[in-house]
């Protein structure tokens, strides 16, 4: 098995024909790709972090507005059906907040 020489945080995701990666490095550093297309991400976001990971609100939104952690980043049980009733969730929460016009209220 495949051993990375620096630890990271790996996401994946599908909805029908739509895929996203995300690659987390600790010290902020990663990259996101969405259909193939990939972004750099070269500092630290700066969500609220405690410990080994994202802090969030009920909605699943970090203290970032528009950045939504979900699963195994936000810390507790290391399961499969949490992490997809919290993927659902920010979706749904992303969802809404782009209906009523963005999350900076434009």
């Amino acid at each position: 098995m495949y051993k990375s020489k620096k630890p990271y945080h790996y996401g994946t995701g599908r909805r029908k024909s739509s895929v996203a990666r995300v690659h987390l490095f600790p010290n902020g550093t990663g990259s996101i790709t969405i259909n193939g297309g990939t972004v750099t991400i070269t500092g630290g976001l700066g969500a609220e972090g405690d410990g080994n990971r994202i802090v969030v609100g009920p909605d699943m939104m970090t203290s970032i507005p528009g950045l939504y952690a979900a699963g195994d980043c936000t810390g507790g049980l290391l399961q499969v059906a949490k992490a997809v009733y919290e993927g659902a969730m920010a979706g749904s929460e992303a969802a809404k907040a782009l209906r009523k016009g963005g999350f900076y209220g434009g």
